[in-house]
């Protein structure tokens, strides 16, 4: 393995990179749980309102999301974590156990997480044309 030896500015350079990752999951699991609380103030006309046919399609979509985005805030952290360690003794975080796993599921969420609420604001305009 190969060992570093700037590891203080890596360690800053990989903290101001983190926090937007975090930004990212966070922004993600805002909108999905605004979308979620909307839908569930909405759901109490469900019945005797013919308009409002169709909300339990946007539980599941903007519910999928909200998981997604909650789990890409874990992914996050796990990251954080494996790349301090390894900078701590002084390790390369690109050869930490599981580094390309955790990449892979990183893009895997956001991807989820973001096409799920266009997914939803899709459904909500192809819906509001009914109106």
């Amino acid at each position: 393995m190969r060992r570093i030896k700037n590891r203080d500015e890596i360690l800053k350079f990989m903290e101001e990179e983190h926090q937007q990752h975090f930004k990212v999951a966070l922004l993600l699991a805002g909108a999905h749980g605004a979308g979620l609380a909307t839908c569930a103030t909405v759901w109490k006309d469900y019945a005797s309102t013919p308009q409002y046919q169709g909300i339990g399609v946007l539980f599941i979509i903007l519910g999928t999301g909200l998981i997604s985005a909650i789990i890409n805030y874990a992914i996050v952290f796990i990251a954080r974590n494996i790349v301090r360690g390894a900078l701590m003794i002084h390790e390369d975080p690109n050869d930490a156990w599981g580094a390309v796993i955790l990449q892979i599921f990183y893009w895997v969420t956001v991807v989820v997480s973001a096409g799920a609420l266009l997914a939803a604001i899709g459904f909500l305009v192809w819906r509001s044309r009914l109106l």
